[in-house]
């Protein structure tokens, strides 16, 4: 099992300082929380990125219903190529809390929802390059040949785990190229939770289609332990 930190809202210089610090003891990753306003998470994971060669990097998580999907996808691929196919993304609905709700108003939880399992499909149709095209109820996308030519991520549909407790969320997860579920604890005692979104993932990728038996998703699922 790989162990990664979760930091909290430090400045860039400070991520990258740590993480060079977690590398050089053992750790396997680090992750930033993506707040709405302050140090920005891309940026500051940039910064580990150039003091770092082996430490996976990513969010933990990032609320997509907020973010349009195609900037999210430009900030993703540039540093996975910077990194060398380091980075991992953790996607969710995002919890609304008043450093959220005091720049925009919470949409409601089906909007949300709604924007995250289209943004998600948005996200993975440009990690797998051109032509893409999708029309949604909330976004429209047509093809482009528009620079960048090239494929935006080494490994497209690799990048992105999945925050979801529940069997409903995790199959959304595997329908939209997700390939991992990330439960978080920092107590022992919630390891059944963990065990448990693990089991989910196993079943819903089953009934999503993306493989034909239980067995082939066992390598598709990545946990994090974190430490604060």
């Amino acid at each position: 099992m790989r162990c990664g930190i979760v930091l909290p809202f430090f400045d860039a210089a400070d991520v990258a300082e740590c993480a060079a610090r977690a590398e050089a003891t053992g750790w396997d990753g680090v992750f930033l929380a993506e707040s709405v306003w302050g140090v920005d998470a891309w940026v500051a994971l940039t910064a580990a990125a150039m003091r770092t060669s082996k430490l996976v990097l990513g969010t933990m998580l990032t609320p997509l219903p907020r973010v349009k999907p195609w900037d999210l996808a430009s900030k993703v691929g540039t540093l996975d190529r910077l990194s060398g196919g380091r980075v991992r993304l953790a996607v969710g609905l995002g919890a609304p809390h008043p450093g959220w709700t005091a720049f925009e108003p919470d949409q409601g939880r089906a909007e949300r929802a709604l924007l995250l399992e289209e943004g998600l499909a948005v996200y993975d149709g440009l990690m797998r390059g051109q032509p893409f095209s999708f029309s949604g109820k909330r976004y429209s996308v047509g093809p482009t040949d528009f620079f960048p030519r090239r494929r935006p991520c080494s490994a497209p549909a690799c990048r992105c785990g999945w925050w979801a407790r529940t069997r409903a969320g995790c199959r959304c997860g595997g329908r939209r190229g997700g390939t991992g579920c990330c439960p978080t604890s920092s107590r022992p005692a919630r390891r059944r939770g963990a065990r448990r979104a693990r089991r989910n993932w196993r079943r819903s990728s089953r009934w999503s289609g993306r493989c034909g038996r239980p067995k082939a998703c066992r390598g598709r699922v990545t946990t994090w332990w974190r430490r604060a």
